[in-house]
């Protein structure tokens, strides 16, 4: 088991309208390995303004359609199929 750690690899920032963007006024705040009690990264300290322009922007662009119910179409044969009527005993006939 891999237990190396790359902070490096971790995003710091907020996500929002489809990109990564720091807190509105910049403020951040520790976050710490609680094994350790190391400072592992900086992580922005999002706000009302933060949240704000969240709501005002969704991170995944809506297709067109989203959210729409799918039509769902069913087709059925109108000659009875060999394999639609099971023997007394559950199995296909033959």
């Amino acid at each position: 088991m891999n237990t190396s750690f790359d902070p490096n690899s971790l995003h710091t920032n907020l996500f929002i309208d489809g990109t990564w963007q720091q807190a509105a006024d910049g403020d951040t705040f520790a976050v710490e390995n609680p094994a350790t009690n190391e400072v592992i990264a900086q992580v922005a300290d999002g706000g009302p303004d933060d949240a704000a322009r969240a709501i005002e922007q969704p991170a995944v662009p809506r297709r067109p359609g989203a959210g729409q119910p799918r039509a769902s179409v069913r087709t059925s044969s109108a000659a009875p199929s060999k394999w639609s009527s099971p023997t007394p005993n559950g199995s296909p006939p033959s």
